[in-house]
């Protein structure tokens, strides 16, 4: 690498590909401070729909970064899943949806449309995508990464210098095959056959329902689209090549009798493979969506998976490269990220597996004990609400993250008294011990981890109800002091003592807020508290926290739990915040 190359930084973060994923990377790494410039190999983004389902954690996510309102205007809710025969006997019939989220339901949008409306977020705060780009070849050294390549039509040379990549160019990612990380997993023998079409025909369903048919020659997904009348088609291994004839002989043979398709906009076939790569990180480059892993389309949480993961590396590339962050953070991305594409990846594997063995059971005796299983099996709650809860994606957790941990004292554990001293003299410590209720009410709060739970309490500065998730929009850290819905006068000081220490150490990586469950007036001998409290009038908080007794969280910018302690001891919160923070 020469020297002018080496010395030269031409943004922060390059990002290559400029699909949902790269494009959510750019959007993140703009509202968290750090420059960005994204490249594409292909002329023109996508005119199709191809990835269509949104889930709840994602939308969140979006909400996070300032965007859900675009998407929810120009998307469909889905709130209903049911199976059909072909003479329309319902064969199942049950609701979608996690009412611990704002949005509790699944998001019909075409992919084009979600690529649109990131793509013009970015070109408002001044980032373009950059068309034809062809990665040819990266070097990194200490400083930054040295990407080559030709741009435009006419292929000329060009070359880029970043001090990160962020590889997200898809299932044949140049930029895993220039780092010579491993693409690890298999191929499925079946082919899926997509088309999205305009129908006519005699079922009459609801508007935010998915629906399929089963018959003896198959089944057939229908997933309603954002224009009236409009559906996706999905069948897999159906022998057939992507024509409109083909799909409407599907449709006579597994869907209801007189179904007519009068437009079909996109037909398309491929092969699904399940891959992970054996590493998302090699020094500063990264991989993120399907550059990194690619799962089955059953359970529809590819590109969410994708998002997630820009999500999830964002924040600790701008703390890390802001000098305010320790590398850990980074380390952690692969330590998260790559054991939830696994689980995914799994779960979605069963799905096809299975569902693909289940509609393909020949004879009618046989066909009738699977619909008869498939009615008897809805009905029961705990099978409706683990479906909706895994597709919602909203127990993906990290619960073994390097950057995770917690302290939850014995009862019996006398808090150290150096405690005292941290905090200066004459502050109490930490209670002598805790009550049996309050102990295991804190063990079933949110765990190290875990997505925080999104909870509504009155800000009492400006005297509006606030929910949590929405304290995140600044990209900070968020640590809660929960004063209990038991309140001492001890334990009110000392998270007094604890915020006004991390206020004063952190100002730009951790917001604080004190939350009472009855606001506290201070006496004359109370510390005095200048920062923001939080009103948990109803108590619903404290209790979704398992905050009964005096404690803290520590929620990362991703809304997932960094750190928790009962009581709140001030050492242990130094420890932690100190393995993260520079």
């Amino acid at each position: 690498m020469s020297d002018t190359a080496s010395s030269r930084i031409d943004c922060d973060v390059l990002i290559v590909g400029a699909g949902p994923t790269g494009l959510a990377m750019a959007c993140e790494l703009l509202r968290h401070g750090l420059s960005c410039r994204i490249v594409d190999a292909v002329a023109n983004s996508t005119t199709f729909s191809k990835a269509q389902i949104l889930h709840t954690r994602t939308l969140e996510v979006l909400e996070q970064m300032g965007l859900v309102e675009d998407f929810l205007k120009k998307g469909r809710a889905l709130h209903l899943l049911s199976m059909y025969t072909p003479e329309l006997r319902r064969i199942f019939h049950f609701t979608v949806g996690e009412f611990d989220s704002a949005y509790p339901y699944m998001l019909s949008l075409p992919q084009h449309d979600t690529e649109q409306i990131l793509t013009e977020h970015l070109r408002r705060n001044g980032v373009e995508v950059e068309r034809p780009f062809h990665v040819e070849r990266l070097q990194q050294d200490d400083a930054g990464v040295l990407v080559q390549g030709t741009l435009g039509s006419d292929g000329s040379h060009s070359e880029l210098r970043a001090a990160w990549v962020v590889g997200c160019d898809g299932a044949s990612s140049t930029v895993r095959h220039e780092l010579n990380i491993p693409w690890q997993g298999s191929t499925y023998r079946q082919r899926v056959l997509q088309a999205d079409v305009k129908l006519e025909w005699p079922l009459y369903h609801a508007e935010d329902e998915v629906f399929g048919f089963v018959s003896e020659h198959g089944s057939l997904g229908v997933f309603p689209l954002p224009a009236a009348g409009r559906y996706r088609l999905v069948a897999l291994d159906a022998g057939l090549a992507p024509t409109a004839e083909n799909f409407q002989f599907l449709l006579n043979t597994r869907g209801p009798k007189d179904a007519r398709i009068t437009d079909a906009a996109w037909l398309h076939e491929y092969t699904i493979q399940c891959r992970l790569a054996a590493a998302f990180r090699q020094g500063r480059v990264f991989l993120a969506g399907d550059a990194a892993h690619t799962l089955s389309p059953s359970t529809a949480q590819g590109m969410n998976l994708g998002i997630q993961d820009a999500f999830n590396l964002a924040w600790k590339l701008a703390l890390v490269h802001k000098r305010i962050g320790r590398d850990i953070l980074l380390d952690s991305y692969e330590a998260e990220r790559s054991p939830v594409a696994a689980e995914l990846m799994k779960t979605s594997d069963l799905a096809t597996r299975g569902l693909n063995d289940l509609f393909t059971l020949h004879g009618s005796l046989a066909q009738g004990l699977r619909n008869s299983l498939l009615e008897f099996a809805s009905e029961f709650g705990l099978v409706r609400r683990s479906v909706s809860r895994n597709l919602s994606m909203l127990d993906l957790g990290y619960p073994n993250s390097p950057i995770v941990g917690q302290h939850h004292a014995s009862r019996l554990t006398r808090a150290s008294s150096a405690a005292a001293v941290a905090l200066g003299d004459g502050l109490p410590t930490a209670q002598a011990s805790i009550g049996l209720r309050q102990w295991m009410d804190f063990g079933h709060g949110p765990s190290p981890g875990q997505r925080a739970f999104d909870g509504r309490a009155l800000d009492v500065t400006s005297n509006e109800k606030r929910r949590i998730y929405s304290l995140l929009h600044s990209g900070q850290h968020l640590l809660l002091l929960f004063a209990g819905t038991a309140e001492t006068e001890d334990g009110y000081r000392r998270l007094v003592a604890i915020g006004n220490r991390v206020r004063e150490r952190h100002p730009s990586a951790i917001s604080v807020f004190l939350v009472e469950a009855t606001l506290h007036t201070d006496t004359p001998s109370d510390p005095s508290w200048q920062g923001p409290i939080l009103l948990d009038d109803d108590g619903s908080l404290h209790q979704a926290y398992g905050a009964r007794a005096e404690c803290l969280y520590l929620l990362r910018p991703d809304g997932h739990v960094a750190f928790r302690s009962q009581p709140a001891d001030p050492i242990k919160l130094s420890e932690f915040i100190a393995r993260l923070f520079i």
